[in-house]
């Protein structure tokens, strides 16, 4: 029988190692990884006196149960907790944990290590995930709840091009974060600039929110064009030169006898998506071709510009939001804040991770 030999050679003064396999273990168990917060909770803890100690072992506790399900979502083998720099801003959440009571807070410092974990090379990220873990048991429910409102205002946008379904979206996902009193006055914003959580402009105040979404949702706010006009024939002549079909225009909601491209906006042309017959009654969704999306942007460009049409348009379009009733609601409270504000990195991880805890609807973006 033939021997296997294997041969090594390495520089001096190296050490060897010589194995027939090698196994790399990234990850460990649950089992391991309470053991993990357990053993740092008590160093977590050295500040706290005799008498503290019970509650704050309580609260860590009550944290790591609300922890470990959200990251094994993520990570099934834990493995972001043999991390050492995740193991020390886990220690940092560990003391917020300890000075809190509101079982609101564990949920929200677990979606926080969450991020961290999914951001593991953005230092970007990581610094103000790690800023927005310090002032979690000190930020107060309305204050978060309003941020998290504005923050949802500014970046998220439905993905149906459906009108009545696009508004019910985002009624849906504003009812789920209308989870205390929206906040009034003035102090709610000091106590987030006073954080680091936003940053206060000193003369002006936000566009009325209805300016704001006629502008972002242009694709439900538009004239369209007139069934059987010219402009129609015009558009019909473009989808078949770029082989466009079946015609992506609908009947607009808003506008009896006119047609428009079922898109939010104008820049969702480029990410809209069709069922493509493939034979024997078959389909699949397929993305649009540039010379699509390029049909699609011209038969735009034939939308009527009357301004009187587009005035009536936006008038039903508003009259279509207010019959929302936390639609209605948040518009009133947005229009009524005395002070615009820019939302900082650090408020923008927390509120994101907020709007996550309380509504699954809420997409992974980009931080």
């Amino acid at each position: 029988m033939k021997k296997d030999s294997m041969v090594q050679k390495s520089r001096d003064s190296a050490t060897q190692i010589q194995a027939q396999e090698i196994t790399i273990i990234n990850g460990i168990d649950e089992k391991r990884v309470r053991e993990v917060c357990s053993e740092m909770a008590v160093d977590a803890i050295k500040q706290c006196t005799q008498e503290a100690t019970a509650t704050a072992l309580a609260r860590i506790e009550n944290f790591t149960t609300a922890l470990i399900p959200r990251m094994e979502k993520i990570e099934e083998d834990f493995r972001s907790f043999t991390d050492p720099s995740f193991q020390f801003e886990l220690q940092k959440a560990q003391k917020v944990a300890a000075c809190t009571e509101r079982t609101d807070d564990y949920d929200l410092l677990s979606e926080l290590l969450v991020h961290r974990a999914e951001n593991k090379t953005n230092r970007k990220t990581i610094s103000s995930i790690s800023k927005a873990i310090e002032i979690v048991d000190q930020i107060d429910d309305d204050a978060l709840c309003g941020l998290t409102i504005i923050y949802t205002i500014t970046q998220l946008i439905p993905t149906s091009g459906h009108i009545m379904s696009g508004l019910r979206t985002i009624d849906d996902i504003w009812k789920a974060l209308c989870y205390v009193e929206l906040p009034s006055g003035f102090d709610w914003l000091e106590h987030l600039e006073i954080l680091g959580a936003v940053r206060i402009s000193s003369v002006n105040t936000f566009n009325k929110l209805k300016e704001i979404y006629y502008k972002n949702f242009d694709g439900y706010t538009c004239v369209g064009i007139k069934e059987g006009s010219e402009a129609y024939k015009t558009a019909e002549d473009i989808f078949k030169q770029a082989n466009v079909t079946p015609y992506p225009l609908e009947n607009h909601e808003l506008n009896n006898g006119y047609l428009r491209i079922p898109v939010v906006n104008k820049k969702d042309i480029s990410r809209m998506a069709y069922f493509k017959e493939i034979g024997d009654e078959k389909y699949t969704v397929a993305i649009l071709e540039p010379t699509e999306i390029e049909a699609l942007e011209k038969v735009w460009g034939l939308y009527e510009s009357d301004a009187k049409k587009k005035q009536e348009v936006k008038t039903a379009f508003w009259n279509l939001w207010n019959q929302f009733d936390t639609l209605q609601k948040v518009t009133e409270w947005w229009d009524a804040i005395p002070r615009s504000f820019e939302i900082t990195p650090i408020g923008k991880v927390i509120a994101h991770a907020n709007s996550q805890k309380y509504c699954s609807q809420i997409p992974d973006i980009k931080l």
